[in-house]
């Protein structure tokens, strides 16, 4: 209907053409300044939100977006088909809401940050409203789902849950399983199937070649019964070695047997001197 009807030429304070009956500034105002604003945007989400940011990086572009009170940029920041996304389907409602009461949006206001939790290609920021209040005996706590894409992160859930500020643990934050979306996505992780890694290997000798990829417990396993060697083989080196000593022991002669056979070959040859003085004499 904004895209048939002329509005240019339509004050604030004049019935609005739509037909309503009500003022334009009551009416279709709104919904026209924001046309004349996303058309005129320079600055893109990319200059705040960008890709293979950590969580507490892209909570700071977000920070610098609230405080520029772009509401309509702020948007972008919601993935597309979420449950975020549903709360606020179009812009302009997103832009009504931020509008009259921004201490409320998320990230917004009196929001602290307390904690970040990373699981998979999901994360999850953690915040506080109240907390250092004290005329209030309540705080309320805030966590965003977010998922990461290929521009960054994108807003999916955001959920809060009120509590006594004197049944909080130690430490004044409420752990991130309290929350359902956080418990949710653990449960979808323990459903996946765990995927083993796997590489490719150059065949151990006298093995045939693997047809494809190789699991890494099973190549451990191939190595480890190639390395292997029996005792009873890795003994033999050592029973040749000391079976050769032992032949070369009997050959060896002893140092008494040695010096017992000079004596007595020296002896002979005293005789035989003896009896040849004896010859010459007579």
């Amino acid at each position: 209907m904004t895209q048939e009807l002329d509005f240019s030429q339509v004050g604030r304070n004049d019935v609005c053409p739509c037909g309503s009956g009500q003022k334009f500034k009551k009416c279709h105002f709104r919904t026209i300044e924001l046309q004349k604003q996303a058309q005129e945007q320079t600055i893109e989400l990319s200059s705040f939100i960008k890709p293979k940011q950590l969580p507490f990086q892209w909570y700071k572009g977000l920070t610098l977006i609230i405080n520029r009170r772009d509401w309509s940029l702020m948007y972008e920041a919601i993935a597309p088909g979420s449950d975020a996304a549903s709360k606020w389907p179009t812009v302009e409602s997103f832009v009504d809401h931020a509008r009259s009461s921004p201490s409320t949006i998320f990230g917004g206001g009196d929001f602290e940050l307390r904690r970040f939790r990373i699981l998979g290609n999901l994360a999850f920021v953690m915040g506080a409203r109240g907390l250092e209040d004290r005329r209030s005996p309540k705080a309320t706590f805030e966590v965003l789902a977010l998922i990461d894409t290929e521009g960054g992160y994108r807003i999916t859930h955001i959920e809060r849950i009120t509590v006594e500020k004197s049944a909080l643990p130690e430490g004044g934050d409420l752990p991130f399983e309290d929350f359902d979306c956080v418990k949710a996505a653990y449960a979808r992780s323990l459903e996946a199937p765990l995927v083993r890694p796997t590489f490719k290997r150059w065949p151990l000798p006298g093995e045939a070649s693997p047809a494809g990829d190789v699991e890494a417990v099973e190549a451990v396993e191939a190595v480890e019964a190639d390395g292997a060697v029996e005792p009873d083989e890795a003994a033999e080196p050592d029973e040749a070695a000391e079976a050769d000593g032992a032949d070369e022991a009997d050959e060896a002669v002893e140092p008494a047997e040695a010096v017992e056979a000079v004596e007595a070959a020296g002896a002979d040859e005293v005789a035989e001197g003896d009896a040849q003085a004896e010859a010459v004499e007579q």
